[in-house]
């Protein structure tokens, strides 16, 4: 038990004695999200949310988790004008959870950052005709390359006015094929 204490006294008597970092230890990221994902001829514009936590190792390496959501209609087909009571629409909801490393380039007004994120993807679509409703997910792989920008305001706050990813989200057994994604997010970073 001595040795424990005299560990830690000498670990905060030490640290004590070093710089401070030049770096956050930690990033976190909370804002908007527009993905336009494409299968062969067809292409759907989706819109929803983004967030993001980065643990920095030091000024140039850390590691991401990313969750994001978004959503949109497939189709939405009003009644013909002889049977306004029948409507026919659809919507998709899609999540990925993805994670991985992060490299970045900091000055003390902009920090750019460059990242290659693996996880998986969850994606269902809903389906109704009026009264009657169907819906289908899948759970599938899913990969984005991409990096961003933050404008720093101040030792603990940054704007990020841009994020752009591209990658595929492999939608399983339930829906066939590879969806290619292009996404642009905006918003908030706190750092710490």
């Amino acid at each position: 038990m001595k040795k424990i204490c005299l560990a830690i006294v000498s670990l905060v008597l030490f640290s004590a004695g070093l710089p401070a970092q030049d770096f956050p230890k930690v990033e976190i990221f909370g804002g908007y999200q527009f993905l336009k994902a494409s299968q062969d001829d067809y292409g759907k514009m989706l819109h929803g949310w983004r967030m993001s936590v980065a643990g920095n190792f030091n000024r140039y390496f850390g590691i991401e988790g990313a969750l994001s959501g978004t959503y949109g209609d497939l189709y939405d087909i009003d009644g013909e004008p002889d049977d306004e009571d029948i409507d026919v629409g659809a919507r998709i909801h899609s999540y990925s959870y993805l994670f991985g490393p992060r490299f970045t380039a900091r000055s003390k007004v902009v920090t750019g950052f460059a990242h290659f994120l693996v996880g998986g993807s969850r994606n269902s679509i809903s389906a109704a005709a009026t009264d009657p409703s169907a819906s289908l997910s899948s759970n599938g792989f899913a990969w984005a390359v991409g990096g961003g920008l933050d404008l720093n305001l101040g030792e603990h706050l940054a704007i990020r006015p841009a994020q752009i990813d591209y990658g595929k989200i492999h939608t399983g057994d339930d829906f066939s094929g590879t969806l290619n994604s292009l996404g642009y997010s905006a918003g908030i970073v706190l750092k710490f």
